[in-house]
């Protein structure tokens, strides 16, 4: 359960979360909507977990670091102009201890490469789609005669949705290289993920595309990928400048 809530949480509730219906309680009162709600379950859940199984890890060298952090952004209010009224608390609740907390699950999830493999898997499904709707919104406004078109999905910002399908890639290459899914899937999610970026006409997004590429088969020692990826990309950025 807690590896279900966790993929719908951060794989589909990006894409479902202007289909589904929220709360609103006015002014100060903290709305219930789709994340929040699924948040509470997760947290609900994984504690239950954590006390059944007595085999959750709480310290971990990632788990320091954003704890530092987080304890850095939470005590930067004491000398910023904001007051910890009701909504900066809201805020830093939103901001500091979500991702926080889905850092913690992530971190005993992974532990296990059953529950990686499963969520790799719906990470790039995911992306897959988001993919098909940027492109589906290119075309659409193309059609249109839109002469000013950037797709952006269910993001509202074409630069959020291209840096959420970037973040995607390391999770495709890797389940390529490892089997997780076949070699013909692998290409049609390289080529959707690739083509949706472009789509967005995002410069950070398309940026960061590249570098994730060639940083990852750098590191690899496969500098015959990464001069071929260079040429490709090249050619990719001089149509991108062109239209």
């Amino acid at each position: 359960m807690v590896l279900f809530l966790y993929v719908v949480i951060i794989c589909y509730l990006p894409i479902l979360d202007d289909f589904i219906p929220k709360t609103n309680f006015g002014k100060g009162i903290p709305d219930i909507g789709p994340y929040r709600f699924g948040f509470f379950m997760l947290f609900l859940f994984f504690i239950i977990h954590a006390v059944i199984k007595k085999d959750i890890r709480f310290f971990h060298t990632w788990i320091t670091y954003l704890a530092i952090f987080y304890a850095t952004v939470v005590a930067s209010v004491y000398w910023s102009v904001y007051s910890y009224n009701s909504l900066t608390i809201q805020e830093l609740f939103n901001a500091v201890f979500i991702p926080f907390f889905l850092a913690l699950v992530a971190i005993n999830l992974f532990a296990h490469e059953k529950s990686t493999n499963k969520y790799v898997q719906q990470i790039i499904f995911a992306a897959f789609i988001l993919s098909i709707m940027s492109i589906v919104q290119m075309i659409m406004g193309v059609m249109a005669g839109h002469t000013d078109i950037r797709a952006a999905g269910t993001y509202g910002n074409p630069n959020r949705l291209a840096i959420a399908i970037v973040l995607t890639i390391p999770c495709l290459i890797y389940a390529m290289e490892k089997k997780i899914i076949s070699e013909k899937i692998g290409w049609i999610y390289s080529v959707s993920v690739v083509a949706g970026i472009i789509c967005t006409v995002s410069r950070k997004g398309i940026i960061a595309m590249v570098l994730c590429y060639m940083l990852y088969y750098f590191l690899r020692k496969n500098y015959r990928r990464v001069v071929t990826l260079l040429i490709v990309f090249a050619m990719l950025a001089a149509v991108v400048s062109g239209y």
